[in-house]
């Protein structure tokens, strides 16, 4: 598989730097993050607009369609949390003198902070619908240049007090898969012949972390697949 995504993505970029046709820059902010396959109770994310810079070349196709490629580059920054319920617990304690054995319960609760910075290259078929609206899709590989994911653990027993807060930080960066590839659907609005506006949305076909990072309350393999969108403009040279 790892074999795979590097052929897919080292073609794109090939295929990307021997073309030559009209010249586009694009400028955009995004919105993203990894979610998983299935939602998770008490589970939230708060995410932070990132960045994309593009060069796109064109290709004058048959009639209204025409494909494109792109290089870009992005930054996509997101936190997440997650409060697991409440569960029982026993914890020894000492009373009078006397060491006993105290029911309890505790909480466990997980804020995560993920930052990427990756390299993007793109093949875009569109299609004109009109002289001004045009819609396309694209296929992608995605390479992790920069990837930090780091999570912060707070185990409180009771109400707090009766024991210190246990308070764990890790390092899950290096389970973070570096090579990805996905799909993208979009739209753009020529504003004249320069300049236009778009949008769009990508996934990743593959897992954001490696089998078996994350698990659910049943203790199997979680999931996560890379989901975001962009908004911006595009400038022909």
């Amino acid at each position: 598989m790892i074999k795979l995504h590097f052929t897919i993505f080292f073609i794109l970029i090939a295929f990307h730097l021997h073309i030559f046709g009209q010249t586009y820059l694009s400028v955009s902010t995004n919105f993203g993050g990894a979610i998983p396959n299935k939602s998770q109770k008490n589970s939230t994310a708060k995410i932070f607009p990132g960045g994309n810079l593009g060069l796109t070349t064109q290709i004058t196709g048959f009639n209204k369609i025409v494909i494109k490629t792109e290089l870009e580059l992005g930054f996509t920054a997101y936190n997440y949390y997650l409060n697991e319920d409440k569960k029982d617990t026993i914890v020894e304690s000492v009373v009078l003198g006397n060491t006993v054995m105290v029911p309890t319960y505790y909480y466990t609760f997980i804020e995560g902070h993920t930052r990427l910075f990756y390299i993007i290259p793109n093949i875009i078929l569109s299609y004109k619908l009109c002289d001004k609206i045009i819609i396309y899709t694209n296929l992608y590989s995605k390479f992790n240049i920069i990837h930090k994911d780091l999570i912060f653990i707070k185990v409180q027993v009771g109400e707090g007090g009766l024991i210190p807060d246990v308070n764990l930080n890790q390092d899950n960066s290096s389970n973070i898969n570096l090579l990805n590839a996905g799909l993208g659907l979009g739209i753009e609005y020529k504003i004249n012949d320069n300049y236009s506006l778009f949008f769009n949305t990508k996934r990743d076909l593959w897992r954001f972390y490696k089998l078996n990072t994350i698990k659910d309350s049943d203790g199997n393999d979680l999931p996560f697949y890379f989901t975001g969108m962009s908004i911006g403009i595009n400038y022909k040279f």
